[in-house]
């Protein structure tokens, strides 16, 4: 597991405070159920929170399923970059975080795909690259990215998390498995 917080002297003390403070609405998953919900990983700008990562799924099985929903902070991640760029650029960064076998990768492909976010149905730049698959969008004025692998990404419902608690308590159940491995 990815260290969470960069500029912190003790990570897990910093993760606490973030969650007893949020501070700023955080978008997570509502469907499909995919596994364990974690706090996977957060970090700061010049001190200030600058986004939030939640995972979904199995992040230790290479077929998953594993969702990784970010939500940057208000004015943070500007989504204005040219989105196939930027989907390129997540896709190849779990693909490196993943460190598979060296293999001929197959083309990115791009289209928009339908999600849903409460009950209101948006359409997200995506992108597609072997298993692994990527969307972005702007929810409430906020740069959401996902990626994933192992299901559908047309299955996906999004919802506001107003309580990160469960997801730092799933964090640190999962460091203590990772420990007595």
């Amino acid at each position: 597991m990815r260290r969470a917080v960069d500029d912190a002297p003790d990570p897990e003390l910093a993760l606490d405070e973030l969650v007893a403070r949020q501070p700023f609405p955080v978008h997570g998953l509502y469907q499909p159920a995919t596994g364990p919900a974690m706090l996977g990983e957060a970090h700061r700008v010049n001190g200030q929170w600058a986004e939030i990562t939640l995972a979904y799924g199995r992040p230790d099985i290479s077929s998953g399923p594993l969702v990784l929903l970010t939500t940057f902070a208000p004015g943070r991640g500007d989504a204005a970059d040219d989105p196939q760029t930027a989907l390129r650029g997540v896709l190849e960064r779990e693909r490196v975080r993943r460190n598979p076998p060296p293999r001929a990768l197959e083309p990115t492909s791009f289209s928009t795909l339908r999600v849903l976010w409460g009950d209101a149905e948006f359409s997200a730049p995506f992108a597609r690259r072997d298993h692994l698959w990527a969307l972005q969008t702007v929810l409430a004025g906020q740069r959401v990215v996902a990626v994933g692998r192992g299901c559908a990404p047309q299955s996906l419902r999004l919802a506001r998390i107003d309580d990160l608690s469960p997801f730092l308590n799933g964090r640190k159940a999962a460091l203590r498995r990772l420990r007595t491995r």
